[in-house]
């Protein structure tokens, strides 16, 4: 009996490592491309091919309207305008798009055709916004791709107001959600995004529009409320053919606040005929799995040594560097592998001692899986003094190295080969003019003569 009971455990404990284990694995979900990002930070904490260039549909009316509220916030245009189109109604549009057919002599203030284009999706009111603001579409639309690029975007190429299918009309995920967050920071056009219903007053053409907001999230009339989402705001939805399903939305829960561009999402229909959109239940799943997973972290710590930094002329050859203030992050709980990059203001290896302690002397970036997760100034750890020794020794080499001793070395070496030259010129003028050897000299011979008149040792001289 106690055995079972803990076999029992042992199997109960493999069961709950398996679903800690598999509850923070992102959902499966149809879309090609994916990006959550941290709306306090701006930062993208998962990701699924966010920089493909895809189809945007109608999430490109998230630019067109943002230029109308940009435009209104710098006073060139008020939201109380009476705006009435003209027949360039009808540019680059199609009769099966989104439309509520407003007419070209209709008058409509700017604002109501602001909440056509973004909440009920009307493509032929963006044209009618892009003409107002500039004069003629295709100015508009250059003036689409000059925005993103200021942006930041480089993966979007607008070819119209409204996003019907192009061969040069394109985004990306990581692109619309930086249009969508410059978008939200302006008031008009978070209020707008966010309203699941709005009544247009009647118009000099037109009665009273009744307009319903296409997202799911935040309309309970779209699908039966199957897709209503109680922490979500705005943003676009878009659809197309070639498209797919597109959604940008954002949810707030608790101290988190997410923003999730999907594209490319599917609609599939179960035995029983029920539609499944994928934009929207793609949303959902990554939504609840980002609030159940991720929460935020200290990444980086003032009182870790981020490096060591190279000195030069110091007591130490290098000094330690610190983040100089802690770098937070949306996380999952059990996180990836961090990445640092750490970047000098000088080039590494140029920074002369003494050094203070405190010194800005870079930046680190801190990384997980590709995506910023935040940056921090590094600063030094310590004082650091200077080394007389090492300037000298420093001196040395480099006089030694310098110009001056390579022209002292050549000199020395010009006065060695004169020097050679020298030598060997008198050796052989030397061997060329030797003098002549000396005879020796001989005795002289003593002849017989000689020999007689010499004295003889028996007779003394003088006697005869």
């Amino acid at each position: 009996m106690r055995r079972k009971l803990i076999c029992l455990l042992l199997v109960l404990c493999l069961f709950a490592c398996l679903f800690q284990a598999g509850a923070t694995e992102a959902p499966n979900t149809s879309a090609a491309s994916i990006l959550v990002v941290d709306m306090k930070t701006g930062q993208g904490v998962y990701s699924v091919n966010p920089d493909a260039r895809l189809y945007p549909a109608s999430l490109t009316k998230v630019m067109t309207v943002l230029l109308a509220a940009e435009a209104v916030e710098r006073g060139d245009v008020f939201l109380t305008d009476k705006v009435t189109p003209t027949s360039a109604i009808t540019y680059n549009l199609r009769y099966d798009g989104s439309t509520q057919n407003i007419r070209p002599g209709e008058t409509m203030t700017l604002q109501d055709l602001m909440y056509c284009a973004l909440v009920s999706s009307a493509n032929e009111a963006c044209n009618i916004i892009a003409e107002y603001l500039c004069g003629d579409i295709p100015t508009f639309v250059e003036l689409m791709n000059q925005r993103a690029a200021e942006l930041g975007c480089t993966n979007t190429h607008f070819n119209n107001t409204h996003g019907l299918p192009d061969a040069n009309h394109y985004s990306s995920a990581r692109d619309m959600a930086i249009i969508s967050q410059r978008a939200l920071e302006l008031p008009t056009f978070r209020e707008i995004c966010s309203t699941a219903s709005y009544t247009v007053p009647a118009t000099n053409m037109s009665g009273a529009r009744q307009l319903s907001n296409t997202n799911g999230l935040i309309n309970r009339a779209y699908y039966d409320g199957r897709y209503f989402y109680p922490y979500a705001h705005g943003v676009k939805t878009g659809h197309t053919d070639e498209a797919g399903y597109c959604l940008i939305s954002i949810a707030e829960k608790e101290e988190l606040s997410l923003l999730i561009v999907v594209m490319g999402c599917a609609m599939t229909v179960d035995d029983e005929g029920l539609q499944t959109v994928g934009s929207f239940a793609d949303s959902i799943a990554l939504y609840n799995w980002a609030f159940d997973t991720f929460s935020y972290q200290v990444v980086l710590n003032t009182d870790e040594v981020v490096a060591s930094m190279p000195l030069v002329d110091g007591r130490k050859d290098t000094v330690d560097v610190y983040a100089s203030s802690p770098v937070t992050a949306l996380m999952p709980d059990d996180p990836d592998r961090l990445d640092l990059d750490v970047r000098y203001y000088q080039e590494e290896g140029t920074v002369t001692a003494p050094i203070r302690k405190g010194t800005a002397v870079g930046e680190v970036n801190v990384y997980m899986g590709g995506e910023l997760l935040g940056s921090s100034q590094l600063i030094t750890g310590s004082n650091v003094g200077r080394s007389n020794w090492k300037i000298m020794a420093r001196s040395i080499k480099n006089f030694l190295a310098g110009p001056v001793m390579a022209a002292v070395i050549w000199v020395l070496l010009v006065l060695v080969v004169i020097l050679v030259v020298i030598v060997i010129l008198r050796f052989v003028r030397y061997e060329h003019v030797k003098p002549p050897k000396r005879k020796e000299k001989k005795p002289p011979d003593m002849s017989a003569d000689e020999t007689e008149d010499k004295p003889s040792e028996k007779e003394p001289a003088g006697r005869k």
